[in-house]
């Protein structure tokens, strides 16, 4: 099933001046006063959750994460970036975001693209053909000082929007996984986090667990989470509970997280990708999501507190994005559960 506002997302990601849009945002005054209708639960005494928060506000952008972290009222613990997947060389070579990242505080999420936007195949892959590129990235992410970062390999594969969409092809991607992280562990200086991240849902490619390259080669096991569905949203409450007890939701990856001793992340959480509001259709596509929506925050916080949960990054781009007019109602939710005792 296609998915255009999965391809929407990190299509424009990849995009080298995106990070102007949160640099235009430290021009604006946020009012810290939760607004009418927002989550009301009272402050909490006890420690910060004890996962670790983390944010997307656009390419090379640490400004815009120290802002957001302002909005919400928690210091960001990660920053999570896309590797320009045009070609080999842009992904071999990421020296402008790791010159602004550099020196930042912040610990990197990478999302590494397994193929270029053209041109490369995961049989390729499986055969060892592109080993030698991954080895040159990790070279240039140790010389970066992002010798431990957490590194996304070929994330939402069990989707058809990217060039490495993996469905009916699980031996071919589990294979090229290993030539991966075996390339780039070799290199002195290496200490990545590996994630294994499909997008939440089931998209026609079968059994999740079929696509696991195994332990070995495996640190953390992830989802992408949105509120947004196809043709028919259900209500904000109604989407909690399909989004944790649904086809590959919150609920399948926790036992098989347990099943394989892994703690989890969430490196893509936040609002439906585009203009909806009250389930009204985004697009053509029928998508279909929550708009500005404090329950789905609410729910699915409450979701990783209660399990072994490593990292969660907001989407704070797009129409996920908080901004002084927009999702006013959602930035108070995150300052509820995000916000650390004063």
């Amino acid at each position: 099933m296609s998915r255009p506002g999965g391809a929407s997302r990190v299509v424009s990601a990849r995009a080298a001046g995106l990070a102007a849009l949160c640099a235009a945002a430290l021009l604006v005054l946020v009012p810290s006063v939760p607004p009418s209708g927002a989550a009301t639960r009272h402050h909490r005494a006890q420690p910060p959750s004890p996962y670790a928060p983390g944010v997307y506000v656009g390419t090379g952008n640490p400004a815009g994460v120290t802002f957001f972290g302002l909005q919400v009222g928690a210091r960001m613990q990660y920053a999570m970036d896309f590797l320009n997947g045009s070609t080999w060389a842009t992904i071999t070579n990421p020296s402008w975001q790791l010159s602004q990242w550099n020196g930042s505080g912040y610990s990197m999420i990478w999302a590494v693209p397994m193929l270029p936007d053209q041109g490369a195949s995961l049989a390729a892959g499986a055969r060892g053909a592109y080993d030698h590129y991954f080895a040159s990235l990790s070279h240039a992410l140790v010389a970066g000082g992002q010798g431990s970062s957490v590194i996304r390999i070929g994330w939402e594969f069990n989707g058809i929007w990217f060039p490495w969409g993996a469905i009916g092809h699980q031996t071919q991607f589990i294979a090229y996984w290993r030539h991966i992280v075996t390339a780039m562990r070799t290199v002195p200086g290496a200490n990545f986090k590996f994630v294994w991240n499909p997008d939440r849902g089931d998209f026609g490619g079968g059994d999740l667990a079929t696509y696991y390259p195994g332990n070995a080669y495996v640190d953390y096991v992830a989802l992408d989470v949105y509120d947004e569905e196809w043709q028919h949203y259900p209500g904000a409450r109604a989407e909690v509970q399909q989004v944790e007890a649904g086809p590959y939701g919150l609920d399948w990856l926790a036992s098989f997280a347990a099943a394989h001793h892994k703690m989890m992340a969430f490196p893509e959480w936040g609002l439906g990708w585009g203009t909806c509001k009250h389930g009204a259709p985004v697009d053509a596509s029928g998508g279909v999501c929550g708009g500005d929506n404090p329950q789905f925050i609410e729910g699915t916080t409450q979701w990783f507190e209660a399990h072994n949960v490593a990292v969660v990054a907001y989407w704070d781009y797009g129409t996920s994005a908080l901004t002084a007019t927009k999702n006013r109602l959602t930035r108070a939710a995150l300052r509820v559960y995000w916000a650390q005792p004063r």
